[in-house]
């Protein structure tokens, strides 16, 4: 098999896990919004919360390993977060929520672009400090829950989300492109970089429906 057919393979399979777990998700999302009452829906931000650290640790400890259990994450974290998508979408409007979607997907494509150019090495050595950004980020938007309550603060983590979400794309799409070139990846590197790719378009997604909904309200 060719180099070009198996990057081409790689590139298939991890795209259509991605686009699968999206599916699931937008299931997921129907069954929030239709059987969640709106009592629960308060403690949601809560619970997705707990989801997203537990899942920036399942690379080491295993949570997920195959497609079944990316998809069951991708329809747990729609039923916890469905009523999120559903509010931007009603509050924005139909047109500026898929540009948003559609300017997510313009900064994954700017990433790849950028990724392909830039130096191996240089940028893998970001990826610990961008790691520990997410994970400083995730800790003050729990805060700012209970203590801020949103207002100026919460403008200021959804610039510096975005800031950071736009450059771990960049990682995302050079470790793409490197484990894409040598073989068949196994089931478990196919996930594994989906899975990356996905919650990184989804909290990039969310930080900039968050600060173009608080800039439209002020």
């Amino acid at each position: 098999m060719s180099y070009q057919s198996v990057a081409k393979k790689n590139y298939l399979a991890i795209l259509s896990t991605f686009f699968i777990a999206l599916v699931f998700l937008g299931i997921g999302s129907f069954i929030g919004v239709k059987f969640i009452p709106p009592s629960v829906r308060s403690f949601m931000n809560m619970a997705f919360f707990i989801v997203v650290l537990f899942s920036l640790f399942s690379k080491k400890g295993g949570f997920i390993r195959s497609k079944k259990s990316m998809y069951i994450y991708a329809l747990v974290l729609g039923i916890l977060t469905g009523s999120t998508y559903i509010y931007y979408f009603n509050t924005l409007g139909a047109g500026t929520f898929i540009s948003i979607v559609l300017g997510v997907v313009l900064i994954f494509g700017m990433a790849y672009i950028v990724a392909s150019r830039a130096n191996e090495g240089d940028l893998f050595k970001l990826g610990p400090i961008i790691f520990g950004g997410i994970i400083i980020l995730l800790i003050l938007e729990f805060i700012n829950i209970f203590l801020f309550k949103f207002g100026t603060f919460d403008i200021i983590l959804s610039s510096v989300g975005i800031i950071i979400y736009s450059m771990y794309s960049i990682i995302i799409m050079k470790s793409v492109q490197v484990r894409c070139r040598y073989g068949v990846l196994s089931e478990i590197e196919v996930v594994s970089l989906a899975y990356s790719i996905f919650i990184s378009f989804l909290n990039l997604l969310l930080d900039i429906l968050r600060l173009v909904s608080i800039l439209k309200d002020e």
